[in-house]
């Protein structure tokens, strides 16, 4: 289909034919870009200046390269339940029981629902009651989160708790809870034993 040129009036003309005769072709001019041939072989690294700005990084072909963010730590090393939990204070056979939840259980905290000072403090309570009591393993349910792919909040503060300085005398080791007992979202503790 054919463009229709709009209908001009006769004003509308008359200025057009004045501005079009004061027209004059550009010429030859040093600030016109000319076109070059491709680049061959490798790029040379212009010499870093304080004052240059920086200029992003380019491929072969001429395009920018996005630089990624750094990738996110695993939750392994986030995450000392992910490895395992703490079994660093006992011995092979102990550990391997209280891993596969083979330990008779004492008694059951439920941390659900409490915010992290709540919940602390009643984490510290409960483990000084059991220790009074003989108590020798805990189960502590602390729920898996509401965020999909990250541990709830006391999920990921419970190590620090257990491996602080107000519950380490307390605890031996603890180890994630097996499928059975809560999973991912609970965890067994051995509570150390009081002396005479």
């Amino acid at each position: 289909m054919k463009r229709r040129k709009p209908d001009l009036s006769d004003a509308d003309a008359q200025v057009w034919r004045q501005l079009s005769r004061s027209v004059k072709p550009l010429g030859q001019r040093a600030d016109r870009v000319t076109v070059t041939t491709p680049m061959t072989g490798r790029p040379r690294p212009a010499p870093a200046s304080d004052t240059a700005p920086a200029l992003p990084a380019l491929t072969p072909q001429g395009i920018p390269v996005q630089k990624r963010p750094p990738p996110r730590p695993s939750l392994a090393r986030l995450d000392p339940l992910a490895q395992g939990g703490h079994l660093r204070d006992m011995d092979a056979r102990t550990a391997r029981r209280l891993r596969q939840g083979r330990t008779a259980l004492d008694a059951t905290l439920d941390l659900h629902g409490l915010t992290q000072i709540h919940a602390h403090d009643a984490l510290a309570s409960f483990l000084r009651k059991g220790q009074a009591r003989g108590w020798r393993c805990v189960l502590v349910i602390t729920g898996k989160g509401f965020r999909a792919g990250e541990p709830g909040v006391l999920r990921q503060a419970l190590p620090g708790w257990l491996d602080g300085p107000g519950l380490r005398p307390l605890v031996v080791g603890y180890s994630p809870a097996r499928i059975e007992d809560g999973g991912a979202g609970a965890v067994y503790v051995l509570i150390r034993r009081l002396r005479d």
